[in-house]
């Protein structure tokens, strides 16, 4: 009986603990959005696509978001670079272009659209002069729109 007992107890206490342990995570994905930054780790961890980690940092100051759009089923996912140097924007440029991704003619946000090989991906690449902003953002929307 005591064996069960010490046995049912650490069961609660892991359990607990894991919750704890990932409920940044949690309380996100119930959001539906959040803005965070490279030192949230496990939630930087967890929602941040891979292109944006590698990302070159034209800035020191900038953050990450996630926005889930219900009905669409879309994803987003952003960096936005704060103070940044417009010109350096370039950089982003050629970073997308080493990773696959093609400028497309037009896009209908006005910013710049880039399409990797992914059919539900997007990358928009928003250079916003007077806020001296550069936003990157990683769109996965499904295709059955």
């Amino acid at each position: 009986m005591k064996a069960l007992v010490w046995i049912t107890l650490v069961f609660v206490v892991a359990v607990a603990a894991g919750v704890a342990w990932y409920w940044p995570v949690i309380s996100m994905e119930l959001a539906g959005s959040a803005e965070y930054t490279r030192h949230d780790t496990q939630v930087y961890e967890h929602f941040t696509p891979p292109l944006l980690k590698a990302m070159p940092r034209i800035s020191q100051d900038y953050a990450f978001d996630y926005t889930r759009i219900d009905g669409l089923g879309s994803v987003i996912y952003t960096v936005t670079f704060r103070n940044a140097p417009i010109p350096d924007a370039q950089a982003v440029r050629g970073y997308l272009a080493v990773q696959g991704y093609s400028r497309q003619a037009g896009c209908s946000t006005g910013a710049e659209c880039w399409k990797g090989k992914q059919i539900d991906e997007t990358v928009f690449l928003n250079i916003i002069p007077s806020r001296r902003e550069v936003v990157v953002s990683v769109d996965y929307t499904p295709q059955s729109r």
